[in-house]
């Protein structure tokens, strides 16, 4: 109840500035996996004046003071949506985000299956080079934003990363570089509790037996910690620990 009644406060905050929830605001309320950067993003129309203080409007805005961001050029069919459609908030959180944080909700909005790419690709026509770079590197089999991260990071590095492969008695692990190098990525800034944290070692030992080298990051490794996990994967790879032994030959990446 908590939860509902600050989306709908949220919500009314963005029709008091005098429009719609959109770009990272609007993947809150859509279940997007995605980083809050902690202000208001509201869609409004190309002309739009008088824009008002999200908590009062009686005030102009002051978008720096308010902590508003105002992407121009709502959709005429969402003239009257308190929420912007998820493509069209996913084609402004690339305009306000990082091209990696973007793409993290796009991934996401495709495994949820609230868009298509063909939809993103609309979007984006007659927009920048941008716009399709972000919707040409999105990947709909990924199932967390931390997934989306390392491997975006990893494969920026040259390295050939494949997403969600399916080991026979284990299931679908999350990334996988060269032979043998899993990487599993936790999802939530929190464990979800004692017995998903024992599934997570069985798949390990099953995996281990199977003559992969697994490691598993938490959320913090992901998002407070890459500097110094980085460089530990990039050495596994030097060192060809990525490789099935009998293929091993230079230590490069693959």
């Amino acid at each position: 109840m908590v939860r509902a009644a600050e989306r709908r406060l949220v919500t009314v905050a963005a029709v008091r500035v005098g429009g719609a929830l959109t770009s990272v605001s609007a993947g809150i309320r859509y279940g997007l996996w995605t980083l809050d950067d902690g202000l208001l993003h509201v869609s409004v129309a190309q002309n739009a004046s008088r824009l008002r203080s999200p908590t009062d409007v009686r005030v102009p805005l002051d978008m720096e003071a308010h902590g508003v961001c105002v992407h121009w050029g709502r959709p005429r069919t969402a003239a009257a949506a308190t929420v912007a459609p998820v493509a069209a908030a996913l084609i402004h959180a690339i305009e306000c985000q990082s091209e990696e944080l973007a793409i993290v909700m796009i991934d996401s909005a495709l495994n949820k299956g609230l868009v298509t790419v063909a939809q993103l690709r609309r979007a984006a026509l007659l927009r920048s080079l941008r716009y399709a770079r972000a919707v040409a590197r999105c990947d709909p089999l990924s199932e967390s934003g931390t997934e989306t991260l390392v491997r975006l990071r990893l494969r920026r590095r040259g390295i050939r990363v494949r997403t969600q492969f399916r080991r026979p008695g284990v299931g679908r692990v999350d990334l996988l570089i060269g032979d043998r190098l899993i990487i599993e990525c936790d999802s939530a800034q929190f464990h979800d509790g004692d017995e998903s944290q024992e599934r997570d070692y069985d798949r390990d030992l099953l995996l281990i037996h199977g003559a992969y080298l697994v490691l598993r990051l938490r959320y913090r490794h992901v998002i407070y910690e890459w500097d110094r996990v980085e460089p530990i994967i990039l050495g596994l790879i030097r060192r060809g620990r990525h490789l099935n032994p009998r293929h091993r030959t230079a230590p490069e990446f693959r």
